[in-house]
């Protein structure tokens, strides 16, 4: 009876570290992942040449002088995305690098301090993801609120009047497809005496007008006549094409989170701190539950996202 009891013992011991050991993999993986992501952030944010470098592997057929315009635009107006990498894959990692602590020195502080801020981090992002995707325009908004500030730096002389005037030439530009603006050429009325209307709403190509001699140029009653349609139906489908790629990694990170959460709590020395068993045992379930429910919320908009 003593040498079953120690047997079953052991077993579960090695089960459990077993366990303890795939959970710190998966955590390493989580730190390395983020860590990465805030990387990233801070490059986007700071250094012009990685984001050059970047936006040069994507767009190939892009002009250097013009790459470089649009990399000075999305510096200055799309720091909000590179302080967001920044504050989620820095927190991401910290929170993974407690898990790692926790796991390995088998401290109870650390690990509840980590299973909340697993709570908390899901919370977050299901908010982030329903204020995003689930209210009707919201995301599109917040791109067409960064594209429609490119219109005023046109009225005005500043650092960034010729790179949101680039920006229009390549957004406009789609090989032998055109769109001018958000809403049409009537967006560009009131630029600087000294600018040109961008190319597209001339249905022109901005590197081929310029290589033209003498070289092209779209004036507003050339773009008047033209009449080419806004950019706002391409963004939008562009938008919703790929927001269905962010919500499947969210409900994958979030799936992590249910998983690693729930077996940190039945782990030792979280559920053996407990006084009482029952209550440890209650307490995992209704944690459990709360995640299931939030991680069933993100799949049900994901679905329904994805027929749409």
């Amino acid at each position: 009876m003593y040498h079953d009891v120690v047997v079953a013992t052991t077993k579960m011991n090695c089960l459990l570290g077993l366990v303890r050991i795939i959970l710190a993999l998966l955590n390493l993986l989580l730190f390395i992942a983020f860590a990465a992501v805030g990387i990233v952030g801070l490059l986007l944010k700071f250094n012009d040449k990685f984001l050059f470098g970047l936006l040069e592997k994507v767009t190939t057929k892009w002009p250097q002088n013009e790459l470089e315009e649009v990399v000075k635009f999305i510096q200055q107006n799309g720091s909000g995305l590179a302080i967001g990498f920044i504050v989620l894959g820095f927190s991401v990692a910290i929170i993974a690098l407690i898990g790692l602590f926790a796991l390995f020195c088998k401290n109870r502080f650390l690990g509840f301090i980590y299973i909340a801020l697993l709570g908390v981090l899901a919370i977050i992002e299901l908010g982030l993801i329903i204020y995003l995707f689930a209210i009707p325009n919201n995301l599109n908004k917040a791109a067409f609120k960064v594209l429609n500030s490119s219109f005023e730096h046109l009225r005005v002389n500043d650092s960034l009047t010729e790179p949101s005037l680039v920006l229009w030439n390549v957004l406009g530009s789609d090989g032998d497809e055109f769109c001018c603006g958000l809403n049409g050429y009537g967006d560009f009325n009131g630029i600087l005496s000294t600018l040109q209307y961008p190319s597209p709403c001339c249905e022109m190509n901005a590197t081929t007008a310029k290589s033209q001699q003498p070289s092209q140029t779209c004036d507003q009653n050339g773009a008047k006549q033209k009449n080419v349609e806004g950019c706002k139906e391409k963004i939008e489908v562009f938008l919703k094409e790929h927001k269905t790629l962010f919500v499947g990694i969210s409900c994958g990170v979030l799936a992590f989170q249910v998983g690693t959460s729930t077996i940190a709590f039945l782990l030792p020395p979280f559920s053996a701190s407990l006084d009482n068993t029952r209550f440890a045992f209650t307490l995992t379930c209704i944690y459990t539950l709360l995640h299931i429910v939030v991680l069933l919320v993100m799949c049900l908009l994901y679905k329904r996202w994805k027929v749409e």
